[in-house]
């Protein structure tokens, strides 16, 4: 069966609504008429949505397998992502958190019925509504069993196919219900499309890019670049190659880290910036730090160099006792994928804490007394715990610190000057 007659078939089984729902086709608006789509006729299309790393993350869990979603096998492990109700079994979150707000929608479909239209393909693929398409099948009513939305014509181009998705998706009333990741690549795709494309004189990919966008900037798109890129980098260093569902969460650290790599340019030698790069995808990974906390990475490097405005005092006491104690980056990798991993994250936890104890010991530079009573107090923490040393491995490591301590007190003691008395006649 041709497109054609594929879209046509569609149209035959549907029912006309007075409704028209408007899109932007061959570069000009269009209002399409609403149909009433039996659902039976319809398929979940997340290939490229807003359950984009869901579709990476089946193909991830099922490598070499033909995932087909108009087969009812993968029909429905997407209709439990989209319920709410898929565990995976990467031992990562799955869905979970779409459960709230796919009961939220069923509730209100169950009171009003659909009230916005969907965007369907001519073959049947639902490419905006794959939610509302989930709820409706959920329920038993005859009333539900049927999909409103616009039939896309057979021919529409690859361009007027991500315009579509982007403005309806991406927009920036839509833009809290796609998340971070899925918004990334959706401007990936659309970047890529632009560069095997001829364009007009004056226009670029980005532009193109940020045209589609509402409110978007060249600027910001090619910034969305350079952060899906790091996070490629990212899980390739850890060997999870395009499993962007295990990075869901993560849109702030990555942000930070991006910062902190472009504040390390010109400042660090080729090596040490690898050794900062493995040092941030471990604090990511392992959520050793906030995003604000590294964020004073960043500043202790002094910040990125071109960016304007009032530049961070750097912190080179701090800078270099991270680089100088963080594990090399090919160690890092081969610790991952060995029994070495514990090691390797205890001993960057402790460096994180190190890190910001300089830091903030660096503020109080011009404080003596306040420095003087914080060590005191960590000292007689320090006392108690070694009442319970549990690592007996340590008790070698613990006195060699305590008596360069000594040393440190006494040449710290040498250098006060007392007042003089003065005495009594």
């Amino acid at each position: 069966m041709s497109a054609r007659q594929v879209a046509e078939s569609l149209v035959k089984v549907s029912t006309e609504t007075e409704r028209k729902e408007r899109v932007w086709l061959k570069g000009k608006k269009e209002d399409l008429p609403v149909y009433r789509i039996p659902i039976s006729h319809l398929y979940f299309n997340i290939e490229n949505g807003r359950y984009a790393d869901k579709m990476l993350q089946l193909k991830a869990e099922h490598p070499g397998a033909d995932i087909d979603p108009k087969e009812n096998t993968w029909k429905r492990k997407i209709y439990d992502m989209l319920k709410g109700e898929y565990k995976g079994n990467l031992n990562i979150e799955g869905t979970e958190r779409d459960k709230k707000a796919f009961e939220r929608l069923k509730e209100d479909i169950c009171n009003r019925e659909q009230l916005k239209p969907g965007i369907v393909l001519a073959d049947g693929g639902v490419i905006d509504g794959n939610r509302r398409l989930a709820v409706l099948m959920s329920l038993e009513d005859q009333r539900f069993k049927f999909f409103d939305g616009v039939i896309l014509p057979s021919d529409i181009s690859a361009e007027d196919r991500w315009q579509i998705e982007v403005g309806v998706q991406l927009g920036k009333d839509q833009q809290l219900d796609y998340s971070p990741i899925n918004k990334l690549l959706k401007i990936r795709q659309g970047l890529q499309m632009y560069k095997d494309m001829p364009l007009t004189t004056g226009k670029t990919p980005e532009s193109m890019v940020a045209d589609a966008l509402y409110g978007v900037s060249k600027e910001e798109v090619s910034a969305s670049i350079e952060l899906i890129t790091l996070i490629d980098d990212y899980l390739e260093f850890f060997k999870h190659k395009g499993q962007y569902h295990l990075v869901a969460d993560n849109n702030e650290r990555f942000i930070e880290t991006l910062n902190n790599l472009k504040a390390a340019e010109g400042k660090l030698q080729p090596h040490d910036m690898g050794k900062l790069k493995s040092f941030l995808f471990i604090t990511i990974k392992e959520e050793l730090m906030d995003n604000w906390e590294m964020r004073k990475i960043g500043n202790a490097l002094g910040g990125i160099t071109k960016a304007r405005g009032r530049k961070s005092t750097p912190i080179k006491k701090a800078m270099d006792h991270l680089i100088t104690h963080t594990t090399d980056p090919k160690m890092v990798r081969d610790a991952y994928t060995s029994e070495k991993q514990h090691k390797v994250v205890e001993k960057s936890r402790t460096i994180c804490r190190e890190f910001l104890d300089i830091c903030a010991a660096e503020k109080l530079a011009n404080q003596p007394l306040t420095l003087a009573k914080d060590a005191h107090t960590k000292l007689e923490t320090l006392k108690e715990s070694l009442k319970e040393l549990k690592k007996p491995e340590d008790a070698l490591s613990i006195v060699k610190e305590l008596v360069s301590m000594k040393k440190l007190i006494k040449s710290c003691l040498s250098s006060i000057k007392l007042p003089k008395r003065k005495h009594k006649e």
